[in-house]
């Protein structure tokens, strides 16, 4: 069986997966920093959570959603965290946590 990757409702499943994925990993993001449990997320964990959101965009783009409210503020904090904090483990030996980085950054 092949599937249409322009289906609509196939698209709208896998946008409502994506989405909550996301959502889910960025609000898990400040318990990496608050627990420092640097064990449970790396740069290749950045990485796939970076992959995972251009695919989000993608599908957003083929279902004209991408500058609804909600999910464009869904992806510019999925950007904004998941390159943040890659760059952040990265150099982590340069800052006494994620918060100063920011600040450093002049995002906070």
């Amino acid at each position: 069986m092949k599937i249409n990757p322009n289906d609509r409702e196939l698209l709208e499943r896998y946008e409502k997966i994506l989405n909550y994925w996301l959502d889910y990993s960025i609000h898990e993001t400040p318990d990496f920093v608050i627990y420092n449990d640097l064990e449970r997320t790396n740069v290749n964990h950045c990485d796939k959570l970076l992959e995972m959101l251009e695919k989000y965009k993608e599908v957003c783009t083929k279902l004209d959603l991408r500058e609804e409210e909600m999910r464009k503020d869904l992806i510019e904090d999925c950007e904004l965290h998941f390159m943040n904090y890659k760059e952040y483990l990265q150099n982590q030996g340069q800052y006494i946590g994620y918060e100063e980085f920011l600040r450093k950054k002049g995002i906070l």
